[in-house]
């Protein structure tokens, strides 16, 4: 895990298709559930699973569905059930890792795509990084916790800027480690590829960020 000052410390895995051809809309429509596909509804599902050295998904929960029994959290296990083998990947095997399936109604399409195998990015080439100075403004002012940890997903853009933040999770719950983190992820500049040195522009990616407390001021007196 990367240190970063002032008690940021920001660790990054990429779990998406970027080496493959992505699935079509007709080779996703089995998996998206029929009567919201009828509706035109788009929805997500957040899982908790298992991920195995060969980036399969495994043991996966369901953690949240939106909207709430349109059918997206079963779909979303059903897919994840679906991931093959990588065999040009050996990740460090990884436990209770926070995955977020996307589906859209139109254009049809369903993310990640585990209709492909899965890929995970390596060394990361972190850009720019929040300096001391904006990792302590970000810290919730009403915080009671001098630590806290939040789970973004993002989409990196082809000028090298996190898009389309989100907060999939935090810790402890309501007390704005989850906005904080959406702040700083506006300082982010970052260029990864994948194990086989696909660049990921445009794909999802999972950012935990752990945040402790800034030191008080020293008195001047």
């Amino acid at each position: 895990m990367q240190k970063i000052s002032l008690g940021l410390s920001l660790a990054f895995a990429l779990v998406t298709s970027a080496g493959a051809e992505p699935s079509t809309a007709e080779q996703f429509r089995p998996y998206y559930p029929p009567e919201a596909l009828a509706a035109g509804l788009n929805g997500e599902a957040t899982l908790r699973c298992n991920i195995s050295p060969a980036l399969v998904l495994e043991k996966c929960r369901l953690v949240s569905e939106t909207p709430a029994k349109a059918g997206f959290g079963a779909a979303a296990l059903r897919l994840a059930a679906l991931t093959q083998p990588n065999p040009h990947a050996a990740f460090p095997p990884e436990r209770n890792r926070i995955m977020t399936f996307r589906f859209t109604a139109s254009p049809l399409g369903i993310t990640p795509d585990t209709l492909k195998p899965l890929v995970v990015v390596k060394n990361p080439d972190w850009v720019r990084l929040p300096t001391p100075e904006e990792s302590s403004r970000v810290f919730p002012s009403t915080a009671t916790a001098d630590q806290g940890r939040a789970v973004v997903q993002c989409h990196v853009a082809v000028d090298q800027t996190m898009a389309d933040c989100r907060v999939v999770a935090e810790t402890p719950e309501g007390q704005g480690f989850g906005p904080a983190a959406l702040e700083l992820t506006k300082v982010f500049r970052m260029t990864p590829k994948t194990y086989d040195d696909v660049p990921v522009a445009g794909h999802p990616v999972i950012v935990p960020i752990v945040f402790q407390r800034p030191p008080p001021a020293k008195s001047r007196d």
